[in-house]
């Protein structure tokens, strides 16, 4: 099936959705976010990226801080905005919890 093209996004050509990818999140394009009209651009990108960095940067830290958490406990994370950027990263590309305590175990020993 031929999907409609509702962008101008390089990554997925305006679709929306990148077939080889359907097992995550059925598909969705990261670059768009099948979000209609988008244009690529790096002045459009960074400001998207970096507000999507902070909101999770926002909940790596709030798992920190909560009881239900892998994360739970580790406020020596708080001290280490590098790891904690990294582990936003990581969860802006859809990884979970545990890969990120992992992520923060592997790198809070360099």
């Amino acid at each position: 099936m031929q999907r409609p093209r509702i962008n101008e996004c390089t990554r997925c050509n305006g679709t929306g959705y990148i077939g080889k990818w359907k097992h995550i999140v059925n598909g969705m394009c990261f670059e768009c976010e099948g979000e209609n009209g988008y244009v690529r651009s790096s002045y459009k990108k960074t400001g998207r990226v970096a507000g999507n960095k902070d909101r999770f940067r926002q909940e790596i830290i709030a798992s920190i801080a909560s009881d239900d958490s892998v994360l739970s406990g580790r406020i020596d994370l708080l001290s280490e905005p590098e790891i904690i950027s990294g582990m936003a990263t990581l969860a802006e590309e859809g990884f979970d919890d545990e890969i990120l305590a992992d992520y923060a175990h592997q790198m809070s020993k360099r």
